[in-house]
């Protein structure tokens, strides 16, 4: 059961485990609060120390954008059975998973490992993918390699498209077939699906691993997160600038 629900007004959404909460919550809320947009997080089967961190993040924010909305909703999942790579997949689909069930909004959804650089304002379209040219070892990769999932928008008169695209997943994990690009597979079927939407293609210029000035959204792509100068310095950078001092 999920519990939780975003504002009305147009929020960033991303999802994540207690581990990824802590290492990289703290960067991608300051830098939605200082872009001054809206965030919400949503944590899958956290801890009471998670519920406070949450409580301590949204506290943080507030201050440092007043105007703003911080919202975040939990579940609670058994996934006990999941080898490594099921579980990795399943942590990158579960924010399409959560979506159709708290978000009553216009929704960017991200990676949580994300730093938003600048405001965001809700796209004019229906529907916003980062389309591309498919690559890929087998058909399954070549289907999913169509986009990629890092940055997806949706208005709130069409998330249909998100409910779709849950519906797919769901349907993978209820016949245990857990296999990496499950996302984009889901995302690149509601596409399909959905013709008749008015749609915009996401570019790097919106979304960038490589950090580039003037760019939207930063991504920690892999091992980018650990080993790339310019990642780690910014993402320094916005944890020095969170208000509060960590929980003991």
């Amino acid at each position: 059961m999920i519990i939780g629900s975003t504002t009305e007004e147009f929020t960033i959404f991303a999802a994540c485990d207690s581990k990824y909460l802590r290492d990289h919550a703290k960067g991608f809320v300051t830098s939605c609060a200082l872009a001054q947009n809206n965030v919400h997080i949503h944590v899958t089967n956290p801890t009471e120390q998670d519920n406070k961190y949450l409580e301590f993040l949204s506290e943080g924010y507030k201050i440092l954008y007043p105007e703003g909305h911080m919202t975040t909703s939990y579940d609670t999942i058994d996934i006990s059975s999941y080898d490594k790579a099921q579980r990795r997949t399943f942590y990158a689909c579960n924010r399409y998973l959560v979506v159709p069930d708290v978000v009553k909004c216009d929704v960017l959804i991200l990676d949580i490992d994300c730093f938003v650089m600048s405001n965001i304002v809700p796209f004019e379209e229906d529907v916003g993918l980062y389309l591309r040219r498919a690559l890929g070892k087998d058909k399954w990769e070549l289907e999913g390699g169509r986009l990629a999932a890092g940055a997806v928008y949706v208005n709130r008169n069409h998330l249909d498209f998100i409910a779709h695209t849950r519906d797919t997943i769901q349907t993978y994990l209820d016949k245990k077939e857990i296999r990496w690009f499950l996302d984009q597979v889901a995302l690149i079927r509601a596409y399909d699906h959905f013709p008749e939407k008015n749609y915009i293609t996401i570019t790097e210029k919106f979304l960038d691993w490589t950090f580039r000035k003037g760019s939207k959204v930063w991504t920690g792509k892999g091992s980018k997160k650990s080993l790339d100068a310019i990642y780690g310095a910014k993402h320094k950078e916005f944890k020095k600038k969170f208000p509060l001092q960590d929980p003991k």
